[in-house]
């Protein structure tokens, strides 16, 4: 059952998942929520705490560790592709815990005045010359 009442879920593709939800907030501050540590080690994480790396720029990289209540810490990392501020971040995904496996995530606010902030994440496998 969906947890999250305004989050829609699509399957495009037998290699793709799309994720949009709308936020009361500004655009801006839901584009920095996704782009500065500050933002990101206080969601991010499922409530535990997280460390956050980030050089934001194309071809820059991000790290983040959480911090599991279990006593594992789960690392994730990925480079950042494309940049458009505030309208798309696209970047790749890699988890310690599922390393050859590379996908895409990319993240869009509709350029509309007004229009609510969404995020999608394409969870797919690029083939394996497109991975870095």
């Amino acid at each position: 059952m969906n947890e999250l009442p305004d989050l829609t879920i699509d399957l495009p593709s037998d290699r793709e998942v799309t994720l949009t939800r709308s936020f009361d907030a500004p655009r801006e501050l839901v584009y920095a929520a996704h782009t500065q540590a500050e933002h990101l080690k206080h969601w991010w994480g499922r409530g535990n705490p997280l460390d956050v790396e980030i050089d934001f720029r194309v071809g820059g990289h991000y790290r983040c560790v959480e911090h599991a209540q279990d006593g594992n810490d789960y690392a994730f990392r990925g480079e950042y592709r494309e940049i458009v501020v505030p309208e798309r971040i696209v970047q790749t995904f890699e988890s310690r815990a599922c390393p050859a496996r590379l996908r895409w995530r990319r993240w869009s606010s509709p350029s509309r005045a007004g229009a609510p902030p969404s995020r999608a994440a394409p969870a797919s496998t690029p083939p394996r010359s497109a991975t870095a």
